[in-house]
């Protein structure tokens, strides 16, 4: 059991996971972002751009280790757009069912796998979620996983498209949250950033281009999580309930003077 979520953010895309992991009995921490990073040439582009993406999966956790493992290991590093990366990943969710899942489809319970990626592609960002054996762009938000709707309800409540440094706290505090009611969710946050291209103007003629960020992905140290997750329990949740207060006196001092 797990929640994965993706927030799109206006500079790029930030993916967050819980770590817990468990059977009827057991819980333990897992990893469960994993990252890869490599060039795609280009022509004769001495600086070709990068590709990075994110995975997270939710589900069985060794069809989910397995998937990410050999996608990875086969990410075609000469792709170079959306769609060419797209059709991999749904090329690979349906031959992964295929050959995994679907033979086991009449067991009493048949396992089951979702997948969450983020990508930097071409000067790029995008962000993939399956489900079954299907995949589909997620956009501007998505959530797989036991907490999926409840982290889907708290996403909603949130003000517009905001930066990435923005989008990383209230990623954590989404999967805090979900952390704290969801049972199955639990132990500690990984975070991870795609970061879009920057736009410079630094011609003679004064005209604008884009350049590769400095960092394509970015990982938000776990000690800083920790230290959000505590501002989250001692002073996000009492102001909370003091606003809820104020706006029940608030409502009934109306209802009195009307």
């Amino acid at each position: 059991m797990t929640i994965c979520i993706g927030m799109l953010a206006s500079d790029g895309i930030v993916i967050a996971a819980d770590a817990q992991e468990s059977d009827t009995y057991y819980k333990r921490s897992q990893q469960k972002i994993f990252t890869f990073h490599g060039a795609i040439p280009v022509g004769n582009n001495p600086n070709p751009p990068s590709l990075a993406c994110a995975f997270t999966g939710a589900g069985e956790s060794g069809y989910i280790d397995a998937f990410i493992a050999n996608s990875i290991f086969d990410i075609p590093t000469g792709a170079t757009t959306h769609k060419d990366f797209q059709e991999f990943l749904a090329a690979k969710i349906q031959a992964f069912h295929k050959q995994h899942i679907f033979p086991l489809a009449a067991a009493n319970n048949p396992p089951e796998v979702q997948i969450l990626v983020g990508a930097y592609v071409q000067r790029q960002t995008c962000m993939f979620v399956s489900y079954s054996s299907t995949l589909r762009r997620a956009l501007p938000h998505a959530a797989i996983g036991v907490g999926a709707h409840f982290a889907m309800s708290l996403i909603d409540n949130l003000s517009g498209i905001q930066d990435v440094k923005h989008t990383e706290l209230l990623a954590a505090y989404v999967v805090a949250v979900t952390k704290e009611r969801i049972e199955g969710c639990g132990k500690y946050t990984d975070i991870v950033a795609l970061h879009n291209p920057i736009v410079v103007q630094d011609t003679p003629d004064g005209s604008s281009r884009m350049i590769p960020p400095p960092q394509l992905l970015t990982r938000v140290p776990g000690n800083k999580i920790r230290k959000w997750e505590e501002s989250f329990g001692a002073r996000w949740a009492s102001r909370q309930t003091k606003l809820v207060e104020e706006l029940v006196e608030e409502e009934l001092a109306n209802e009195s003077s009307g």
